[in-house]
């Protein structure tokens, strides 16, 4: 199983759950502090991530692919994908079913507005 978290050293790691070290190509550099991470679950117990939950993950084109590339191999390996996405812009837009549209309020010292839309999506495979 692989654990994502982000941290306030503004690296988001990819960890192999088994032996705790990095998996290849992770760290990233977000050039900002990650306050939030993708949410990973194995609910039966088999060792395979059964739910990931991520949220505002498509910010910057290299973390936008990394993303996609990651969450596709996780979806084919039969693990359910929910994204949130505020947009930023960077997310794909095909290949992905809208489930949600909510308001979520934010500050002015984060964004530029006091509120943003943000869609839930869930991401299919071509």
């Amino acid at each position: 199983m692989e654990v994502v978290v982000g941290a306030l050293d503004e690296n988001i790691y990819v960890v192999d759950g088994a032996t705790g070290q990095n998996k290849s190509g992770w760290p990233v550099w977000n050039k900002d502090t990650v306050f939030s991470s993708p949410a990973v679950f194995d609910l039966d117990g088999d060792g395979k991530l059964d739910v990931i939950i991520a949220g505002d993950v498509y910010y910057e084109p290299e973390m936008s692919d990394r993303a996609t590339a990651w969450l596709r191999r996780c979806i084919l390996a039969g693990t359910d994908v929910i994204l949130a996405d505020p947009g930023r812009g960077y997310m794909p837009s095909d290949g992905v079913d809208e489930l949600a549209t909510y308001a979520v309020p934010t500050t002015l010292d984060l964004e530029d507005r006091e509120m943003r839309q943000t869609t839930i999506f869930r991401p299919r495979l071509y």
